[in-house]
């Protein structure tokens, strides 16, 4: 905010997207998110994502792709054995698609894994939004 006053628009807008690409370096790091649509190998016929990597802004619309892939009705499992990191903007993806599939229906549930993504991304998937 000091930057856009003090200076200008411009210099203030590239300044965030500057800042918001340095948040994120750490993140890529870990690896892009790689998502794969298989079985759930413990329950015949459910479908399972299986993520991967580092779940980050840049990756939502492969991410929304993905989700939208899923049938409706029955089950779906989010499986995060492999999943490093997921930011907020995933997670408010996520939990918005659940809600929806849910409300459809659908049960969504997190499999696999432990830790902080797993953690949030549970939570962000149990939590209904208003």
């Amino acid at each position: 905010m000091a930057t856009v006053v003090a200076v200008d628009l411009l210099t203030g807008v590239l300044t965030g997207l500057a800042l918001s690409l340095a948040q994120t370096l750490p993140s890529l790091r870990k690896g892009r998110l790689r998502i794969e649509h298989a079985a759930a190998p413990e329950v015949p016929g459910v479908p399972e994502l299986r993520l991967s990597g580092a779940a980050t802004f840049l990756q939502l619309p492969s991410l929304t792709a993905a989700l939208e892939r899923t049938p409706v009705g029955g089950e779906v499992r989010l499986a995060t054995e492999n999943l490093a990191v997921i930011d907020h903007t995933c997670l408010e993806l996520i939990g918005d698609w659940a809600n929806r599939r849910m409300a459809a229906g659908t049960r969504v549930a997190v499999v696999g894994g432990s830790g902080i993504p797993h953690d949030r991304l549970a939570a962000a998937v149990a939590a209904p939004t208003q």
